[in-house]
């Protein structure tokens, strides 16, 4: 008995020591705009939205997908997609052009290692590696 109590003692100022007890749990936002900054500012700036070329929804959600696991097709991924693809639509001046003629393309992939990471701007190495 004398050594469970040691224990729990033990647990609980490890755990006050580390906050654990103290510090509030997050509470996302019931309002899209804001839950977008709660979320996406998490990580980086929100003038990545400003420059982004812009997406329909369904393009918001798969790029949602590569940074933040939300869940496929839940709410939160939903109410995030939805307020993007309402302030932040597919931008027509940064289309592509398309090139007339036959053309030969080769495409790596590559997985990245950590979910929001994306390889992008590769530089080969003098030994060929990337």
């Amino acid at each position: 008995m004398r050594k469970n109590r040691f224990l729990f003692n033990k647990h609980v100022v490890a755990m006050a020591t580390l906050g654990a007890l103290a510090v509030p749990l997050p509470v996302l936002s019931n309002e899209p705009g804001v839950l977008v900054e709660q979320v996406c500012a998490s990580c980086h700036s929100l003038n990545n939205l400003e420059r982004s070329a812009g997406y329909s929804q369904e393009d918001w959600q798969t790029l949602i997908s590569y940074m933040i696991d939300t869940g496929e097709g839940t709410a939160l991924s939903k109410d995030i997609s939805t307020y993007l693809a309402k302030h932040y639509p597919v931008n027509t001046k940064r289309e592509s052009t398309v090139v007339k003629g036959d053309l030969k393309l080769t495409f790596k992939y590559w997985q990245v290692p950590t979910l929001g990471q994306r390889a992008r701007d590769p530089v080969q190495g003098k030994n060929g590696i990337i």
